[in-house]
């Protein structure tokens, strides 16, 4: 994943306002991802993919917010140091037509597994057609998830695709669950502590009841009926849904290191041809820039754009956070982490965040989440 971060590129941008959090909401919206978020005071750095650069602007009209670019990184850099050539140009153009092409297939699947051999489920995989090379548009998460999680073993499956990357994580049960009632039975039975909102059977007899709390390994549909009639055992089959209570907390510093200008400047120059700015040099590690002109010459084959840029550079510098900030920053960390904690098909009913100031004047959130979820095994 890193080396396609690495082609795509990557722009750090510092976001200054009253309240910067409205327009990083409106871009999570509108799909933009968005890495490295962090506060300071009334401005908030961020890492965007260079080509979110256009739905930022878009998104940034009305929100009352200056946005700066501080960094460029990723293949962007290599690009400032070559020299513009009708040969460059042609490779470019063949290279990105190869990424394009490339970048419509899975080439890696990633399983993340225990006990379960990594073979048994590459084996599902291929008998679903999914193998190194498929097309991205042909992946179907649920059913991949659905099909993994048919083995008794599997607690549940949470198919992502990550760009050319097919990541499979597996939860197994572990050896939790009962045995099986009877010779030809089976059992549906709870995968996580959670209070049943919906249950509906179309084999077997229901063991739980909506409202009723049930903790990981209860028996919610039993295939055994020979209570009806002795000796008689059939598979259980059904659907049920239960409200799962998730918490996670994270802790945010008072004091946090930003990107200040230190003084020290030089004047640059870029050169913009079918859209793609190019620099040839650029002085500094860490800059900020500031646009002081520019001029198109149209004696060349192609309009080419000349810009001159101010090139501030910028150094750490540690900066005490406000109480708002603080807690903002902790209130994304949560998130982050919730993120990473609940299932794809998880529908989230109620979102609770409490934060409480420390000693040493750090801040930790506690967000609690209510979810409805399918569960099951």
């Amino acid at each position: 994943m890193k080396l396609w971060k690495y082609f795509v590129g990557y722009v750090n941008i510092s976001i200054e306002g009253e309240y910067p959090e409205k327009l990083l909401n409106r871009l999570i919206t509108e799909g933009v991802a968005l890495e490295n978020v962090e506060r300071h005071e009334r401005m908030v750095t961020v890492d965007i993919k260079a080509p979110d650069i256009k739905k930022l602007r878009s998104a940034a009209h009305g929100c009352g917010c200056g946005i700066h670019i501080i960094k460029r990184y990723g293949f962007t850099r290599i690009r400032r140091k070559l020299v513009l050539s009708r040969v460059f140009l042609v490779l470019m153009l063949v290279f990105a037509a190869g990424i394009i092409a490339a970048s419509t297939r899975v080439w890696m699947i990633k399983i993340d597994t225990v006990s379960i051999p990594e073979e048994d489920i590459k084996s599902t995989l291929n008998e679903l057609g999914v193998t190194a090379g498929i097309a991205r548009s042909s992946i179907k998460n649920s059913e991949i998830a659905h099909a993994i999680a048919a083995d008794p073993r599997v607690v549940n499956a949470k198919v992502t695709l990550n760009g050319v990357i097919l990541n499979i994580k597996i939860s197994e049960s572990g050896g939790v669950f009962p045995e099986l009632d009877g010779e030809g039975a089976s059992n549906v039975y709870a995968d996580k502590d959670c209070v049943i909102s919906y249950i509906s059977v179309t084999s077997g007899r229901a063991a739980v009841k909506k409202g009723q709390a049930v903790h990981k390994g209860d028996l919610l549909i039993s295939g055994d009926l020979s209570e009806l009639k002795e000796g008689f055992f059939t598979e259980a089959k059904g659907v049920v849904y239960g409200e799962v209570l998730y918490q996670v907390t994270a802790t945010a510093e008072r004091k946090r290191p930003y990107p200040a200008r230190n003084g020290k400047s030089s004047r640059v120059v870029s050169t913009v041809v079918l859209g793609q700015e190019l620099f040839l040099s650029m002085p500094y590690e860490k800059y900020e820039l500031e646009e002081r002109g520019c001029r198109t010459l149209n004696a060349c084959i192609m309009p080419v754009v000349m810009k001159e840029y101010e090139a501030f550079e910028l150094t750490e510098q540690m900066l005490e956070d406000s109480d708002e900030g603080t807690s903002e920053r902790a209130r994304l960390m949560a998130q982050e982490r919730l993120a990473d904690m609940l299932p794809d098909d998880a529908d989230v009913k109620t979102v609770k965040t409490n934060c409480v100031e420390n000693e040493d004047g750090s801040v930790t959130a506690v967000m609690t989440v209510t979810t409805i979820e399918r569960i099951g095994v």
